[in-house]
């Protein structure tokens, strides 16, 4: 990145002249604590990279003096800037760039809503992998036979536990609902077969405790999938996939906020998700 700033500087100014202006973005990628940090500088517009450069210390002033030099190699008009939210990158886009609009970037504000709505996804998902334990004894059950329906329990545990151990990261993968949506195509699955004939007595202990389990969790979901719904609407409507106009999506965004707030009684974790989301 830094030999491309500082061998692409024609390119770039030819390409930002028929964009017409530009909204930064800025971060920074430390490796391991202590080392220096590599800070970047991109267009989100045209998503290339306007400046990068290893920094040992990460305060105003520095980050203020990359704001500069990148403003000072630009010819067109600075509309935004997105970062994370540090404070000394407030404190650097305020003194450089004053009257310059500054958001906090979609995935940080995303995660830090959606924070107690994950932490209830994974509780759920706890407990619902604590009623899941009865794989193995069905795997053993089958070990030394080769015959069509021991591959076939084989199969079903191996969905199982495929979906035990599958994971997500916020703030869009909820590796809760996730596990319980696999559960449940495993029960449809099993139902369908139970429908033409009797299960094997493996495939009929799974679906008992596979039922057990989504039956003592039920009330830990509801609200979980209420909140990720909206989670993934507000992300739809911030990609702007559409390409509608600001104002639009201004109204459109704001529609969906006034529908969260219409909720009666929600949870705790819903209720913290609904503030961040209003302020």
């Amino acid at each position: 990145m830094v030999a491309l700033h500082l061998a692409d500087q024609q390119r770039l100014r030819e390409r930002f002249k028929e964009q017409g202006q530009v909204i930064l973005a800025i971060d920074g990628l430390q490796p391991d604590v202590g080392h220096e940090v590599l800070w970047v500088v991109r267009d989100c517009l045209s998503g290339e990279v306007l400046l990068a450069r290893s920094l040992l210390s990460a305060c105003e002033v520095d980050l203020a003096s990359l704001l500069r030099e990148v403003q000072q190699m630009l010819d067109i008009s600075i509309r935004g800037v997105i970062s994370n939210g540090q404070h000394s990158i407030r404190k650097a886009v305020q003194a450089v760039l004053p009257d310059v609009p500054h958001q906090l970037c979609h995935f940080h504000y995303l995660r830090e809503a959606a924070k107690p709505l994950y932490e209830a996804d994974r509780h759920a998902k706890k407990e619902l992998k604590k009623q899941l334990r009865g794989v193995r004894p069905l795997e053993r059950a089958v070990e030394k036979r080769n015959d069509a329906e021991a591959e076939a329990i084989r199969g079903y545990c191996l969905a199982v536990r495929s979906s035990l151990t599958d994971d997500g990261r916020a703030p869009l993968e909820a590796s809760g609902l996730k596990l319980h949506e696999r559960t449940s195509a495993i029960i449809a699955s099993l139902a369908r077969v139970s429908e033409k004939g009797s299960l094997p007595r493996e495939l009929e202990r799974m679906q008992f405790f596979l039922t057990k389990g989504l039956t003592e969790t039920a009330p830990l979901w509801s609200d979980i999938q209420q909140g990720y719904a909206w989670v993934y609407r507000a992300a739809h409507l911030l990609t702007n996939d559409e390409k509608q106009k600001a104002a639009q999506v201004r109204q459109t965004y704001e529609s969906l906020l006034a529908e969260m707030e219409q909720v009666s009684t929600p949870s705790e974790p819903l209720t913290m998700m609904l503030s961040t989301f209003a302020k």
